[in-house]
């Protein structure tokens, strides 16, 4: 908390780093709920691909309003691809809303509700995918969240300690 008090702070940098982490890590990432199935040509793969693409961007800290427009378009697409698969729908939601997320702070939108708003929805995706994936078990959601609140705090710690 005291990090998200100190003026001048970069939350978007923090952004970056947390979306980052939510889609493409290993053990915690959204990725994992999008089995590839070895078809270059199949959904899954179309999945994959879109999450990677909002990962790295966010990775890169990408401030490039089309590249992030088109990968947002094309992590919505690929969630149209993924509606018989739960998990993997909601992995694609998290790097859709991700994208969205990015997308309204660079058009320069002074309503920051719905930054917040997507940020919270791509969160509450992967809880949605950890759940259907643990066959609806609510204490696995629960820790899903308990792990994105820690690894949130670890970044915003490390934002206020950077110079």
């Amino acid at each position: 908390m005291k990090a998200a008090q100190r003026p001048g702070l970069n939350l978007l940098k923090v952004w970056f780093q947390f979306a980052a982490w939510l889609l493409d890590d290993t053990a915690e990432g959204v990725i994992r709920f999008v089995v590839f199935d070895g078809s270059p040509c199949s959904p899954s793969h179309r999945q994959r691909i879109a999450i990677q693409s909002v990962a790295d961007l966010s990775a890169e800290g990408c401030a490039d309003l089309l590249r992030w427009r088109s990968a947002g378009y094309d992590a919505s697409d690929a969630c149209n691809d993924a509606l018989n698969n739960p998990p993997a729908t909601a992995a694609t939601l998290s790097a859709s809303w991700a994208a969205e997320a990015i997308i309204f702070h660079l058009e320069g939108r002074t309503d920051h509700e719905p930054d917040a708003r997507m940020v919270m929805n791509a969160a509450e995706a992967v809880g949605r995918a950890v759940t259907w994936t643990k066959r609806a078990d609510e204490a696995a959601r629960r820790a899903a969240y308990a792990r994105q609140a820690e690894k949130l705090l670890e970044l915003l710690e490390a934002a206020s300690t950077a110079d």
